[in-house]
């Protein structure tokens, strides 16, 4: 909705060169706060995984069967990213969709869309890898998402110090 608003105005002012699909990459990520809302909602996953054996108290029962613990944590780790990695999905299917339903005149950049999606996995992997060790250490399951929310608020911060902007 906003951006079919100001989709005339973000045109307009646009450097030359950027194309309406440039225009919704920028406004998902900056606008919109995906790349700082991404982290959080990894937090939350990863968070909820393990609070499910938390709440019904079945640890001992999960690590009393003839699994090892490291294989009990990393399908933990995969279950996680991969509700992230649909999370990443669906949101770059929605863009695409956004962009057909305003009927932008160009074609689809798919090379933008995909290094889109990959930077995002890469951030993914860090992420979730930071919240499962996190996750899976405390036993209170608010202790990471705390975590994860002050880390996207300090790197928020941080990266909009000047000095920060000459890295």
């Amino acid at each position: 909705m906003d951006f079919s608003l100001r989709y005339d105005y973000l045109l307009d002012t646009a450097e030359p060169g950027y194309s309406s699909w440039d225009l919704l990459l920028l406004e998902n990520h900056l606008v919109l706060g995906w790349g700082m809302f991404l982290p959080m909602f990894i937090a939350i996953i990863y968070a909820l995984i393990y609070q499910v054996e938390e709440s019904k108290n079945s640890w001992k029962q999960i690590l009393s069967l003839p699994v090892r613990r490291e294989s009990v944590y990393f399908s933990k780790f995969l279950a996680g990213l991969l509700f992230s990695m649909i999370l990443i999905l669906l949101n770059m299917l929605g863009l695409v969709l956004v962009g057909y339903m305003l009927d932008f005149p160009e074609t689809v950049e798919w090379s933008n869309y995909v290094s889109y999606v990959g930077k995002q996995i890469l951030m993914v992997l860090s992420v979730a890898s930071l919240q499962n060790w996190l996750s899976s250490y405390f036993k209170n399951a608010i202790l990471p998402i705390v975590i994860g929310f002050g880390g996207v608020i300090l790197s928020t911060i941080i990266f909009q110090h000047p000095s920060a902007a000459k890295l």
